[in-house]
């Protein structure tokens, strides 16, 4: 009659094995053919497994959850191409967020470590982009990152015959220089992220929001094509231009935000936390085919179609 192989196939064994089995001890591992592993332990009659297999399900069982641009936490991560040795395939990307103490720049940040990253959320005693000696010196103390977002806010509202001198030059470095400098002196590593926060005057100019427009426009364009030769690094850079938004911003510009909000379209303001959690989604998903384009977040009150 024909024997079938079972998981626990009887046979019979000789005293030394008998002996060894009640006594615990396994016999030794032989490998013959390099294609089979003998093992003689307690259950030694089961059946044998290839070498080949045994070692492919130890590679297949490494790569379980590891997922494109995560940990196996499913947090932010990065390949770190610095590390020579191989002990290290992924380490919790770094963020910087520029104005990340409060409104947009603080959501932004909040959602970033929800995200899993190392946020450096910067205040205003960190970094005045307005004082190009201050951009330097922030530089300088943070030279690299994974993801930048460039974030500041803007002048008070002030038609073109109101204008003097020193605010076209202070707001020429807060909107425009400051963030060249920046751009100039911190790293953002390959495969990363840098997010803009303009505003939507950029495509429909305010009377009284002139040097904004103005500076914010000026910056845009050099982004756009930044993010062409950043392109080839795959570094994505992503243009958020903000309508109407709860902040307090907002409320310096229009009074009653409230009130003011029940007259758009959605009959509400924007929430900071809308704008932070976009973002965070973005970094998150390792969504990269985006850079290049500039996202209007106004609810649908802008009248612009491109």
């Amino acid at each position: 009659m024909p024997r079938y192989l079972h998981l626990h196939e009887p046979r019979n064994r000789t005293d030394e094995e008998k002996a060894r089995k009640r006594a615990g001890r396994s016999l030794a591992c032989h490998i013959g053919d390099s294609q089979k592993v003998r093992r003689r332990c307690p259950g030694h009659g089961k059946a044998r497994i290839p070498l080949p297999q045994r070692l492919g399900g130890l590679v297949r069982g490494a790569r379980l959850g590891r997922q494109k641009g995560r940990n196996q936490d499913g947090l932010c991560a990065r390949k770190d191409h610095r590390n020579k040795g191989g002990l290290s395939l992924h380490e919790i990307m770094q963020a910087i967020v520029i104005g990340g103490s409060r409104g947009i720049g603080g959501a932004i940040a909040d959602a970033l470590k929800s995200a899993g990253c190392d946020v450096m959320a910067a205040s205003r005693a960190d970094i005045d982009t307005s004082d190009l000696e201050s951009v330097d010196k922030f530089a300088a103390k943070n030279p690299e990152t994974d993801v930048l977002v460039l974030n500041t806010g803007g002048p008070p509202p002030m038609e073109f015959d109101e204008i003097n001198r020193a605010d076209w030059e202070k707001y020429h470095n807060q909107l425009f220089l400051g963030f060249c400098m920046l751009l100039r002196g911190i790293k953002v590593r390959d495969g990363g992220y840098i997010f803009l926060i303009s505003s939507g005057v950029i495509k429909e100019p305010s009377p009284k929001l002139v040097i904004s427009a103005a500076y914010r426009s000026a910056f845009s364009s050099v982004f756009k094509v930044l993010s062409r030769s950043l392109a080839a690094r795959n570094i994505s850079c992503v243009n958020i231009a903000p309508g109407a938004i709860n902040t307090d911003r907002m409320r310096e510009l229009v009074g009653d935000a409230k009130e003011f909000g029940k007259g758009l379209p959605m009959g509400r303001l924007g929430e900071p936390k809308e704008i932070g959690d976009l973002v965070g989604c973005i970094v998150k998903s390792r969504i990269k085919y985006l850079s290049g384009a500039v996202i209007d977040f106004d609810g649908a009150n802008s009248s612009h179609v491109f």
